[in-house]
């Protein structure tokens, strides 16, 4: 199960399957990510569902980091206080304005980003659109691009290596 998979909170399997879906329909972008052993180190010995297992994993963690795995989770730490469409809300930490930003034609409200899979259905776009552009998962301090301040390597904020601790922890394979 992914990192967020406990016993006492069922429903996240359904997050789960969904994610592993995302994965699936965004894995030949993804796939290209130069950076993907250091989060998967054994990733080039994996099959094609292996590898969405520990694409799944690296999301999941990512959310962690992000949320702490919790939907409901909202901030307007880079928003306008007066506006939710601008709030960072959900597990990925998504703004509604994100979907015009990158041309993506969801229609999410602020309440669909606190559904964990709508939530995960546009950070998956937004993943896959900066993996096609950038090639990595976790941008280098001082290039343009990154969205989630977690995979930004040097920031304030960076928890790569963490994420890439939690994903190897859950996905024993990618060790």
């Amino acid at each position: 199960g992914l990192s967020w998979e406990l016993a006492s909170k069922p429903e996240r399997v359904a997050w789960s399957n969904a994610l592993y879906d995302l994965v699936a329909k965004y894995y030949t972008v993804l796939n290209t990510a130069a950076d993907i052993a250091d989060f998967c180190p054994a990733y080039q010995t994996l099959n094609k569902d292996q590898r969405i297992n520990a694409w799944a994993g690296i999301i999941a963690a990512t959310t962690y980091y992000e949320s702490s795995y919790n939907p409901l989770t909202n901030s307007v730490d880079v928003g306008n206080a007066g506006d939710k469409d601008t709030y960072s809300v959900g597990l990925l930490q998504l703004s509604v304005v994100d979907q015009k930003n990158y041309g993506f034609k969801f229609g999410y409200n602020f309440t669909d980003l606190q559904n964990p899979i709508k939530n995960l259905t546009l950070g998956m776009a937004i993943m896959n659109n900066q993996i096609n552009k950038r090639k990595v998962i976790a941008i280098k301090k001082g290039d343009p691009g990154l969205y989630w301040a977690v995979l930004y390597r040097g920031g304030k904020y960076d928890r790569v290596k963490n994420i890439s601790d939690l994903n190897r922890s859950k996905i024993t394979f990618c060790r």
